[in-house]
């Protein structure tokens, strides 16, 4: 399970340009869905899997899915059968969601999975925050499996962005321009296995704008080095998130 959600591959090799099933890290990402999305969350073959290990697990999907059941299988034909269905919206069942609206409590846990809020009011310099994302990936703050929530790039103002990240794939894609009134900064999930929130939270505060390139103001923050993947023309008003 794990490897799956640190997979890099595409879900289709043949994917067409613009296809996202062709993105680096899509398997993973559909991972990772798939876990957020169920309402029960069974495990077979698990005699096989020593016990931590299988802590682990378990402790993980519960982080990722606080609502859905997490339970060991011993007949997979009466698990099916017996599928609890699940009133309510469906991004709801996201621990990143959960954890956004500080109601994060998964009912299995395990003391190398942790769940992480991050918010910081500034927007990230585009140019470091590349930097930081690497030194993420290369295990500055622990082995981070996912993380998700809403960002500012400041080189792009006016514009709040989706954060997605899954294994070492990586997504920010904007979900439309505003007025300011949905506020300037990040707040993003950050879920994995052994992880330092004073590392986490010191990698991306360096990312954020100083006290200078604040006051400087959205024109010079345009002529930033940005090295972050284009973005499309995004529409003038902000969709729901549960859309």
């Amino acid at each position: 399970m794990i490897g799956d959600l640190l997979d890099d591959a595409p879900l289709s090799a043949a994917a067409n340009h613009g296809d996202t099933r062709g993105d680096v890290g899509a398997r993973a990402r559909q991972a990772a869905l798939a876990l957020e999305l169920a309402t029960r969350i069974v495990w077979v073959n698990w005699e096989q899997v020593p016990t931590p290990a299988l802590a682990v697990q378990m402790a993980l999907a519960s982080h990722l899915n606080p609502t859905a059941v997490v339970r060991l299988s011993r007949d997979p034909v009466s698990d099916l059968h017996s599928a609890a269905t699940h009133e309510g919206e469906i991004l709801e069942r996201a621990g990143w969601v959960h954890a956004l609206n500080g109601e994060h409590d998964p009912y299995m846990r395990d003391n190398r999975v942790m769940t992480l809020r991050h918010e910081q009011l500034r927007p990230f310099h585009p140019a470091r925050l590349s930097a930081a994302l690497d030194r993420l990936d290369a295990g500055a703050a622990g082995r981070l499996v996912r993380s998700a929530g809403f960002c500012r790039l400041a080189s792009r103002p006016g514009i709040l962005a989706r954060w997605e990240h899954v294994g070492s794939a990586m997504w920010i894609e904007p979900l439309g321009t505003d007025d300011g009134r949905m506020g300037m900064g990040q707040e993003i999930v950050f879920t994995g296995l052994d992880l330092s929130a004073p590392k986490l939270a010191h990698v991306l505060d360096h990312a954020a704008l100083t006290d200078d390139e604040l006051a400087a103001g959205p024109s010079a923050w345009l002529a930033f080095d940005d090295p972050l993947p284009a973005w499309p023309a995004v529409d003038s008003s902000i969709p729901d998130a549960t859309d």
